[in-house]
C-alpha cells in the first residue's frame, strides 16, 4: 500500500483533528546546489522532528519524496509553528558559475560569483478535519493549493486559496550575468551535455567554435 493510502486508512482514528501538509520548499533547487546526500539528511532530520512533534496523540507520515501529512489535536497550531522554527536553517553561501573553454589548444576560464544565503524551510498548509468522510477531500485540496506560497508560515487552507501565489527560491541571489564563452563572451551554444541544475552544460560556442563546459559554484559556510 502506498504511504498516502496508509495515511488515509489510519487517520480517521485520530479525528477530530488538525490536518497538516508539510512540504520541503524548493527542495529541487537545494538538491541541485548541495547534492542529494544533503537533502537526504534534510528529509531524515525532518522525519524525526515531525514524529516527536505529533507525539502519541497524533499521526505523521511521509507521503511523497519531500511531503508529509500529519494529524494533530485541534488547537495545536503552536506546535506546528515550533516545528517550522526547529527545521528552519539559513546559511551563508557563495553561489555562481564557472565556464572553462578550449580552443586551438588554449584554455580560458571565467567565473562569476555572488554572496547569498541558502535557506532550508517548509511550506505548511492546514485545515481542521471533523468527520472522516471529509478527510480525503481535504487532503486533495491541500495538495491542490500547495504551490508558490510563503514558506516557514502555517497557512490555513482558506488563506492559501485566497493568497496571491508568488514563486520562492531557497537561494537569495545569483550573479547578474549568465554564463558566456570565455573567448568571445558569446552566450549561444550547441549543447552536447548537461542536466537540470541551475548552471550545467557543455557544448560548442556558436560564435567562435570554442568547446565550453559550464558548472555551478556552491560554497556553503
Amino acid at each position: 500500500m502506498k504511504p498516502l493510502d496508509e495515511f488515509k486508512r489510519d487517520v480517521p482514528a485520530y479525528l477530530p483533528g488538525m490536518l497538516v501538509l508539510f512540504d520541503l520548499a524548493d527542495a529541487k533547487r537545494r538538491n541541485n546546489h548541495l547534492g542529494h546526500l544533503v537533502v537526504d539528511d534534510d528529509i531524515a532530520e525532518f522525519d524525526r522532528l515531525i514524529q516527536t512533534s505529533v507525539g502519541a496523540s497524533g499521526l505523521a507520515k511521509r507521503v511523497a519524496g519531500d511531503k508529509w501529512l500529519a494529524i494533530y489535536q485541534v488547537g495545536s497550531l503552536e506546535s506546528v509553528k515550533a516545528l517550522l522554527i526547529a527545521y528552519y536553517r539559513d546559511q551563508e553561501c557563495l553561489i555562481g558559475w564557472r565556464a572553462a573553454g578550449q580552443k586551438e589548444g588554449v584554455t580560458k576560464v571565467v567565473e562569476r560569483t555572488v554572496r547569498a544565503r541558502i535557506i532550508r524551510a517548509l511550506r505548511c498548509l492546514y485545515s481542521v478535519a471533523t468527520y472522516s468522510p471529509d478527510v480525503n477531500g481535504l487532503i486533495e485540496q491541500l495538495f491542490e493549493h500547495n504551490y508558490s506560497l510563503p514558506p516557514n508560515t502555517p497557512l490555513s487552507l482558506s488563506e492559501a486559496i485566497n493568497t496571491k501565489k508568488k514563486p520562492w527560491a531557497c537561494v537569495t541571489a545569483y550573479p547578474s550575468e549568465n554564463p558566456f564563452c570565455p573567448f568571445c563572451e558569446g552566450r549561444d551554444f550547441d549543447w552536447d551535455d548537461g542536466d537540470d541544475s541551475v548552471y550545467s552544460g557543455s557544448g560548442t560556442c556558436q560564435n567562435c567554435g570554442a568547446e565550453v563546459d559550464i558548472r555551478g559554484i556552491e560554497h556553503v559556510a
